[in-house]
């Protein structure tokens, strides 16, 4: 992420498969790449079984974060075939579980998440589902444990989504071969370049505008304040 909010890439990977070995080589090429001895703070994935334990085997001092609206969407899927109603799974998913994943204290955790349960505890399903697939996993997601990591606001994989999604445009062809392949990729980049290169640009002459304006208010306040002193 740029100081401008926009995304750049670092590397690419062709996969052949969402397997844990083909996910293990994936990241052991990313620590390749990086400076020696430099490791991301966090990294952000959805809770597919293939990236089980994979950061914390390549990067022993990177904190794995689960994306919250994959976890909201998750939810809401089961909320939908357990409860048979739309209205109830969206206050459940989208409201009650959504201030439990907000919650910016261990304490207001524990009571959030024990109000859930008390309202929902008629549906064993459900309570059975939170406690095996999130419970245990709630300090790579809930408030109270992320706003500690060095994160910079991103806590899903929206950004990574949508860069994907321009890079599937860029290439357009889900057949194509290695060579264009490499060649469109090259130029999705040159492209993100210049439009970093632009908003960083225009970025520089606001920056400088706003200090000059603020020097010449200063100035002025400080000779209206001397005359009045006089």
């Amino acid at each position: 992420m740029t100081p401008t909010n926009q995304n750049f890439q670092i590397g690419f990977a062709l996969l052949p498969d969402e397997t844990r070995d083909s996910y293990l080589w994936g990241f052991t090429q990313v620590k390749h790449i990086l400076p020696r001895g430099v490791e991301p703070s966090v990294v952000v994935t959805d809770k597919e079984s293939g990236l089980k334990g994979v950061v914390d085997v390549v990067f022993k001092n990177t904190k794995h974060l689960l994306c919250t609206w994959h976890i909201e969407q998750d939810c809401f899927a089961k909320a939908r075939a357990v409860f048979g109603n739309m209205e109830v799974a969206t206050e459940f998913a989208f409201k009650q579980m959504k201030k439990v994943v907000e919650s910016r204290t261990v304490k207001e955790f524990d009571d959030r998440y024990a109000s859930v349960r008390a309202c929902y505890s008629g549906f064993s399903r459900m309570m059975e589902y939170l406690e095996n697939e999130w419970e245990p996993h709630k300090e790579k997601f809930v408030k109270a444990w992320t706003n500690h990591l060095f994160h910079l606001g991103n806590t899903t994989t929206c950004r990574a989504e949508g860069s994907h999604r321009v890079l599937k445009e860029w290439i357009d062809s889900a057949t194509a071969a290695l060579d264009t392949v490499w060649v469109r990729v090259h130029n999705s980049l040159e492209h993100q370049f210049s439009h970093i290169r632009y908003f960083t640009f225009h970025l520089r002459l606001y920056i400088s505008y706003f200090f000059t304006c603020l020097f010449e208010c200063y100035a002025i306040y400080t000779y209206v304040y001397s005359m009045l002193l006089c």
